[in-house]
């Protein structure tokens, strides 16, 4: 009889240790990959933030890999994962410190940001139409969210700004600009152009129209969307 009980004992230890409560965590994944560097070589890894609340300019590179999850580009998933040490005994570069294993996605949403990523030509700005300028003098600007910069042409110029902070309808140009140098008839108009950027606060997409507001939420700029 005594053996019986310290058997069901055993049994019952072994069960309740095998079940033991894994810990879950909430994982934010952007919407697009961005290139990341192991110490060998280059590859392409996922951007999450691990926090109950998303703040879309606070994503952290994520080396490991999520089990039973489907990766698909263009939406910022919410998702619940159980974490788990790795015990594997390699200690290589690629050997992960934690396992993560999907459990449920709370939310799939379509990332509005990546409607940016296109080229636009000028159609008015500060409220005034650029229809007296000829194709050539207008300003075309092109937004590369991969990389976190715009690049362009203004009047003569070409240039490029980084970007500085982005949301769904945030944008924040760094205050550098990099152009080249080129002699211009209409340099005023181009630096009055340079200077809008530098004014962007804010910014809305609405019928392939690319509008610019500054901090008062006023219109500085108006793009079309070159098919």
């Amino acid at each position: 009889m005594f053996k019986l009980l310290r058997f069901i004992l055993f049994l019952t230890l072994t069960y309740c240790s095998s079940h033991k409560k894994i810990p879950h965590q909430i994982i934010w994944i952007n919407s697009q990959k961005k290139t990341c560097k192991t110490l060998t070589s280059s590859k392409v890894c996922l951007e999450i933030q691990k926090s109950d609340k998303l703040d879309q300019n606070n994503w952290n590179i994520f080396y490991e890999h999520i089990e039973d999850f489907d990766y698909k580009p263009g939406y910022i998933y919410k998702l619940l994962v159980s974490t788990i040490p790795n015990k594997s005994k390699l200690n290589n570069e690629n050997s992960n410190k934690r396992k993560y294993k999907l459990i449920q996605i709370l939310s799939k949403i379509p990332d509005k940001k990546l409607n940016l990523n296109d080229i636009w030509i000028l159609t008015h700005l500060n409220k005034n139409t650029t229809s007296t300028l000829s194709n050539k003098e207008k300003p075309r600007i092109e937004i590369n969210l991969s990389l976190m910069k715009m690049i362009g042409k203004s009047s003569c110029n070409r240039f490029q700004k980084l970007i500085k902070k982005l949301t769904n309808n945030t944008l924040i140009f760094e205050k550098k600009i990099i152009s080249t140098k080129m002699m211009c008839q209409n340099i005023k108009f181009e630096n009055s152009f340079f200077k809008t950027l530098g004014q962007t606060n804010f910014y809305e997409i609405k019928h392939n129209q690319l509008y610019f507001f500054d901090s008062n939420k006023i219109e500085i700029a108006r793009f079309k969307k070159i098919d």
